[in-house]
């Protein structure tokens, strides 16, 4: 197994390494170009969503288109972001919170057959930013295919961790609510709820 494989893939260790790549790409020129992967992360979408915005004119920021070479019918160079754009972009658009699982994206190791071997945050930041990658949430991640069971089993037992927090938050509303529904009539006030 490789020094790469061995690092630390905990959640932990991997938002650490994505603040690092973030704040990497906060602090590069107006005028540097990234590729859709560093563009997503750096705009905290999946590379799916880049494209889907690449399609809807206006919907997203603005692109390069790579040059096809003549007499070809496609290309496999990708496309590029200029960050001043993005920036721009990031001022204009309201960002909805919500749970890490389902919204922080990260980039992901993909073999040759397309299928998932884990997060490349074991990569070093110089790494990354060659790389073209897939970049979705863990929720996201997890619904696709994976290169082992070994692979997947951390993030999947991460993703079964985070969603018990999620439900216990819930079952504590829900009995709040259950009780204070229970009290109401008996003491005649109306609760007070807040978002």
């Amino acid at each position: 197994m490789s020094d790469q494989m061995m690092e630390d893939t905990s959640k932990g260790a991997r938002l650490s390494k994505q603040a690092a790549l973030r704040e990497h790409l906060e602090h590069m020129p107006p005028g540097a170009l990234l590729s859709t992967s560093m563009a997503a992360i750096y705009l905290g979408v999946s590379t799916k969503t880049m494209a889907r915005m690449r399609k809807v004119k206006g919907m997203g920021p603005p692109f390069m288109e790579p040059i096809v070479a003549e007499g070809a019918e496609r290309t496999t160079q990708p496309h590029k972001y200029r960050k001043s754009d993005l920036d721009i972009y990031i001022t204009k658009r309201v960002n909805v919170g919500g749970f890490d699982f389902a919204t922080l994206v990260e980039p992901w190791r993909v073999n040759g057959n397309g299928a998932i071997e884990g997060s490349a945050l074991v990569l070093s930041i110089e790494e990354l930013l060659q790389s073209e990658l897939p970049v979705a949430t863990l929720l996201d991640t997890l619904v696709e295919p994976w290169a082992s069971s070994d692979a997947m089993k951390p993030y999947r037992d991460e993703l079964e961790a985070d969603l018990r927090q999620v439900m216990a938050k819930v079952d504590s509303n829900l009995q709040t609510l259950q009780l204070e529904e229970r009290t109401a009539p008996a003491t005649g006030a109306p609760s007070e709820r807040r978002i």
